[in-house]
């Protein structure tokens, strides 16, 4: 939850009144959540984990409706990325494409990389048939290069 906060204010420190935080709650689940731990120098390693809280999602997929759709009718943007395989997503992205057929929507979506042998479920096509361009997955390497330093 730190390093989250702290990449946070770092994002607002360098892009004041860009972003803004819509705060979820947090519960504790008895056993954890584990996730992985980057490690500077080291090769990543999916079994090196740590348990954490657990981010429980309140009105994200709402939250994020209404934001891209305002940034749309403000005329803020040329372009709108959803990362996302979540169908509940596919009403706004009709509603952006009939009301603002001028801007692009790009769409990614984070499943497994092919190659890491794990099995995802399949991408929405729905969300796939409202975007100009998509992408099915976000390799480990590029999440890890896309981190601020420690």
């Amino acid at each position: 939850m730190k390093a989250q906060n702290d990449y946070h204010r770092a994002l607002e420190a360098k892009y004041p009144g860009v972003f803004s935080k819509i705060l979820g709650s947090h519960v504790y689940e008895k056993d954890g959540t584990s996730l992985p731990i980057y490690e500077d120098g080291q090769a990543f390693n999916k079994l090196n984990t740590v348990k954490v809280w657990r981010l429980v999602e309140k009105k994200t997929d709402v939250n994020i409706a209404m934001a891209m759709y305002r940034d749309a009718c403000k005329g803020l943007v040329d372009q709108l990325i959803l990362v996302s395989n979540d169908s509940d997503a596919q009403p706004v992205l009709e509603a952006i494409s009939e009301d603002f057929p001028q801007l692009r929507l790009g769409l990614i979506m984070p499943l497994a990389f092919p190659e890491d042998g794990k099995k995802s479920r399949p991408p929405s096509n729905g969300l796939a048939r409202l975007s100009h361009w998509t992408r099915t997955y976000i390799r480990d390497e590029e999440l890890k290069n896309a981190q601020l330093p420690s």
